[in-house]
């Protein structure tokens, strides 16, 4: 299958990528190469062949509407190519398939004309009507004598399917397609009332990752019956699990049906349509005429609220919708969303606007963009070298710097510098109101000096013809140390990195921040080293803190430094390691423990991987004991689980001691597997998990994969599963693993007069809430470990939203945060009495408090901070 995808991506992956790239409502699945776990056909020859991306006729019984041709004799056969149909279980051949031939590419841009799903109804009509089909004959080949170029190939027999794309003509012109069992998925979708809605767009969806990162296919519901009917269901299975099925469109809460090999085709599965409108958008120039857009590209986001940064299934069957004469419709959309419009061409943003979706159904609102006819923003500049001479040709990164920080931390870009080290960057940040816009520019120095730096700030308005920056200096900074990295015997050792810290008073509080450095990445042969602060970093005093590193290395101490001082040496010891394995009972697992090892000057702490190895490395020569920690220790098991003394480390060397191999570990406790997902079966990271009345009150939190493994000494046990953003839910009496769907909590939006953010000092301002406790019932933080603390942050606006776990009564309490400079920030309770105080109810509407802060106990608290 690997050597096949190869074989794919060199013989002419543009005529699927064609096929695929549908802007309007394609089928989704966003490959360009065969999917994970398809099917691939073996060619006669070095031809090209990959699975389709639509698929048959909509009956299995139906045929195309071209007659079936006669079979060719020799002098047709002398052009064109054969098709030969196997059985994929016995390679037999097998005559009497009909084998459809259509062009790919024709395809493609029909459906992007048209503005059409390829897997819709509409779709698949225009699909026959391209196909030329043909029977098999005894021997299961089928010749066609002028076929595309890039051809795509079905055929079918009875029950049986298979499906090829021909790149680029055989060799031997002769193409073998294996066909095996084939199979369908059905969905209905009906109303409140249970009467099947036709029209409507149905997508089966496999999330790859933790991330918003999704596999899709969609069609739509027939007329008739409101039955969306998924062909080929096996060739998505093929692709690996996690498939469900889902209304194709954004809506505030998702419910997605999981499917898999198991999944009968009857009776339908069956959704729930819920209130639904549309949005219109239309682009205009100034003057109210539609403007030209050539190959400008509409992109649509949804959101749960206005101020929620992250997308409702980003990259959706919706999101590119086609725009014909400047106008378009979404068709589908869920009530109480928020919309998102952006024009885009090249990346450069040339319109955007965010509205207010639709609030009842059927409702349609219209987002007008406002065509900018002006080019998007650049900055030009030259940079140069400390001695004034032009930078030579070569790359430069560029990484946006904005306060207060958004939501998404934009991405760092890549700028090609000319030989006379002239750039052009297209600037696309938009500077927060009371905020900083900057760009740090870092490339490595030509003459081999290490890292060199230039911060830019771009705090004014660029004009459309563009700004010129001149000369922008690439250069170290102000030199922080110098010297060298050594051994004991004062060798010089490469590769070593280096760590600089800055003493700082904070509130009569001493810290010793890290500062970025430029200069030296990674030491040479010699073991020198200069670091340097970067241009425009606030000056971080005269008292320094220096730390090397290095492979198979350990540092004595950190070095106290001055200011510019040069001369340094930093000594670093040979170190040596200590590695062996656990031995774990049934029903323990390696995440359970945590080792301990104590020197006679340092204790470190390592985790085992799953199979119970481990290695503990960079330990300084000498005697170390090992003890292995429970994480989760009960009132039955206070005690370490073992503990092996004695073990000699030497430099250079690794300490196999025999005790530490194969150590038996016992455990009366039990596990439980929980997996924490959102109803579509997307896992929750970070969710937490707690056992009820349990002697442990430790949470544990759930990894990306959102599995949490759960120690407890008896079944059954009383779970709490609580993940930010989702309403928290109680489970009793749990005795096997257990995947938990979570609803999503009860929208809100706190809103307040107030500044709340501030460019001079630089400040943010967010709203910490906690539970009233009522009778019986605690009072606690309405979040605990799963905290994000900056979706409690207020917007330029004054507001934000979010999602509360539970009904009841909430204390807002209000914080500030002040950045004393790039690297330290602090923060101070701001003096609000009486403290607000939320009433939240059990409604799925967006609930709004307005809350009342004063703007002179926000200062007060900066003052206090800066004091």
């Amino acid at each position: 299958m690997k050597r096949f995808a190869l074989i794919l991506l060199v013989a002419g992956i543009l005529a699927v990528l064609a096929f695929l790239a549908l802007r309007s409502n394609d089928s989704g699945t966003h490959v360009v190469a065969p999917e994970a776990g398809e099917k691939s056909v073996a060619p006669s020859s070095e031809s090209a062949v990959a699975p389709e991306p639509t698929p048959a006729p909509t009956d299995k019984n139906e045929r195309t509407s071209v007659a079936p041709l006669t079979q060719p004799g020799d002098a047709e056969r002398a052009s064109g190519w054969t098709v030969c149909v196997v059985d994929e279980s016995t390679n037999a051949p097998i005559g009497g398939a009909r084998v459809s031939v259509s062009d790919s590419q024709a395809i493609g841009r029909a459906t992007i004309a048209q503005g059409i799903g390829a897997d819709t109804f509409e779709g698949l009509r225009r699909r026959r009507e391209l196909a030329v089909e043909l029977e098999t004959g005894p021997d299961g080949c089928a010749h066609f004598a002028t076929p595309p170029t890039s051809a795509w190939v079905e055929a079918r027999h009875g029950e049986l399917w298979g499906v090829a794309q021909v790149n680029q003509p055989p060799a031997d012109g002769r193409v073998t397609l294996p066909i095996g069992p084939d199979r369908e998925l059905r969905v209905r979708v009906v109303d409140a009332a249970g009467t099947p809605v036709g029209g409507v767009p149905v997508a089966l969806r496999r999330q790859t990752d933790a991330r918003p990162a999704f596999t899709w296919k969609w069609t739509d519901t027939a007329t008739q019956n409101g039955v969306a009917t998924f062909l080929h269901f096996q060739r998505r299975l093929a692709q690996g699990t996690g498939w469900h099925a889902m209304l194709a469109f954004p809506v505030r809460e998702q419910h997605a049906l999981p499917v898999d090999a198991l999944t009968p085709s009857e009776p339908p599965l069956e959704l729930v349509l819920p209130g639904t409108g549309s949005v219109l958008v239309r682009v205009r120039a100034a003057d109210g005429s539609v403007p030209e857009l050539g190959d400008a590209e509409l992109r649509i986001e949804a959101f749960e609220s206005e101020s929620r940064s992250t997308p409702l299934w980003p990259g959706g069957p919706w999101s590119t919708p086609r725009l014909d004469a400047g106008e378009t419709r979404v068709p589908w959309i869920g009530v109480g969303l928020f919309v998102r419009a952006t024009l885009v061409r090249e990346e450069a943003v040339l319109a955007a606007k965010s509205i207010a979706g639709p609030t009842r159904a059927g409702e349609e609102v219209v987002c007008e963009l406002d065509w900018l006819e002006r080019a998007p923003c650049f900055v030009t500049g030259r940079f140069v070298l400390r001695d004034g001479r032009a930078w030579p040709a070569a790359t430069v990164v560029a990484q946006p710097l904005i306060f207060p920080g958004p939501a998404r931390w934009p991405q760092s870009r890549a700028l090609d510098v000319g030989a006379r080290g002239r750039f052009r960057m297209q600037v696309d940040d938009v500077r927060p109101q009371n905020g900083s816009l900057k760009f740090r520019f870092t490339a490595p120095h030509p003459d081999g000096l290490g890292e060199v730096n230039a911060l830019l700030a771009l705090d004014q308005e660029i004009p459309s013809e563009g700004l010129e920056l001149g000369d922008v200096l690439l250069d170290h900074g102000v030199l922080l140390a110098a010297g060298r990295v050594v051994d004991a015997e004062r060798r010089p050792i490469a590769g070593a990195t280096l760590e600089v810290r800055a003493r700082t008073l904070v509130q009569a509080q001493e810290l010793w921040p890290r500062i970025p450095t430029s200069g030296t990445v990674r030491t040479g042969d010699d073991g020198g080293f200069a670091v340097y602060l970067p241009s425009g970093e606030s000056a971080p005093g005269d008292e320094l803190r220096l730390r090397a590193a290095a492979k198979d290395c350990a540092a004595e101490r950190d070095v106290d430094v001055r200011l510019g001082e040069r001369g340094v040496e930093l000594v670093l010891a040979r170190a040596g390691a200590l590695a062996g394995s656990l031995l774990l009972e049934r029903g323990v697992a390696p995440g359970d423990f945590v080792l301990v090892v104590v020197g006679a000057a340092s204790r470190l702490g390592a985790n085992t991987s799953s199979d119970g190895s481990f290695e503990v490395r960079e330990l300084l020569p000498g005697t170390y004991s090992l003890e292995v920690k429970r994480v989760l220790a009960t009132a039955a098991e206070r005690a370490s689980a073992a503990v092996v003394e004695d073990l000699v480390v030497r430099a250079g060397e690794t300490c196999r001691d025999p005790r530490i191999q194969g150590l038996r570990i016992e455990s009366a406790l039990r596990t439980l597997r929980i997996r924490v997902v959102d109803h579509a079966s997307s896992p929750l990271a970070r969710a937490a998990v707690s056992i009820v009345g349990g002697t442990a009150a430790r949470t544990v939190l759930s990894g990306n994969d959102g599995v949490a493994f759960v120690r407890f000494e008896a079944l059954p046990v009383d779970l709490e599963v609580a993940a930010f953003g989702f309403a928290r839910r109680r489970l009793a009496g749990v005795s096997s693993d257990r995947e938990v769907v979570l609803d999503a909590g009860f929208p809100i939006r706190l809103r307040t007069s107030a500044r709340t953010s501030g460019g001079a000092p630089r400040y943010v301002l967010y709203v910490l809430l906690s539970s009233v406790g009522v009778g019986d019932v605690p009072a606690r933080p309405a979040w605990g470990p799963e905290l994000d603390l900056a979706s409690y942050r207020f917007d330029e606006r004054g507001e934000f939203a979010l999602r509360m776990p539970e009904a009841g009564l909430y204390e807002c309490e209000v914080h500030v945060t002040v950045l004393r400079d790039d690297r330290v920030g602090a923060g101070a309770l701001v003096n609000v009495t009486p403290r607000p105080r939320i009433d939240v109810r059990a409604l799925d509407e967006e609930q709004v408090f307005e809350l009342a802060i004063p703007q002179a106990a926000i200062d007060e608290a900066v003052e206090e901070v800066l004091r």
